[in-house]
């Protein structure tokens, strides 16, 4: 995967976003472009501020239900492994590397460590990650936050193209480790990664403290491959 210098629509995370949304009254052949999946989750919103409590936590769990699968998408994709081996490449890392390596801590429970690798991404313009972090901040009620988020995604947004899934000799995950965190999400529950996988990025070295977003892991070069190797 190149270093995107505007994110458009021919880079392989793009071609993930038409799957990153599932909703099970829609067929699954329609494929939503970003700027149409906001605007979906905006209509959420506005109904979550116009209802009770019972309103506001079905948004929120919309909103989770979003998150976690374009997250499992992300993983899935087949310019996963080299976005996150690039991400380690200190002469010029890899803006999409961040998308991931956002995607991966956002799986294993590392909530405000992710935060600070989507926005590192959704300032080298991945859209993705902008779009994450709008789901991210909403599903808190951080409606603040979520709207600034919710504009960066429609500013940065592209068409969406079919994803590609990787094939076993190039992803990220195991094969069955995808398929897992796929099934989990479609069941509405939260998707957790193997014990095995997540021993390996909380190996990860911890560089830095930062004030706002606490311990910040460190990808490694060495991450895409034990990862891969791990079922």
């Amino acid at each position: 995967m190149s270093i995107v210098q505007g994110n458009g629509p021919n880079t392989p995370i793009d071609r993930l976003l038409g799957d990153a949304f599932v909703d099970p009254v829609y067929d699954e052949g329609d494929q939503p472009s970003v700027t149409q999946r906001v605007a979906r989750a905006v209509r959420y919103e506005q109904r979550e501020r116009r209802g009770g409590d019972e309103t506001m936590r079905a948004e929120r769990e919309y909103l989770s239900y979003e998150l976690n699968l374009t997250c499992a998408l992300v993983l899935g994709d087949a310019g996963a492994a080299d976005a996150l081996a690039g991400l380690s490449d200190e002469r010029c890392a890899e803006p999409e590397g961040a998308l991931v390596f956002g995607c991966l801590l956002h799986l294993t429970g590392r909530v405000r460590a992710c935060r600070f690798w989507w926005r590192f991404a959704a300032g080298a313009g991945v859209h993705l990650a902008a779009y994450c972090l709008y789901l991210h901040h909403g599903q808190s009620a951080e409606f603040a936050d979520a709207g600034h988020w919710r504009g960066q995604a429609r500013l940065l947004g592209g068409h969406a193209r079919p994803h590609r899934r990787a094939a076993p000799e190039n992803s990220l995950l195991p094969v069955e480790v995808f398929d897992r965190l796929l099934q989990q999400c479609r069941l509405g529950l939260r998707p957790r990664l193997p014990l095995e996988i997540e021993a390996v990025v909380n190996r990860l070295l911890v560089e830095c403290d930062d004030a706002d977003f606490g311990e910040i892991p460190q990808p490694s070069a060495t991450l895409p491959s034990a990862l891969a190797a791990r079922a």
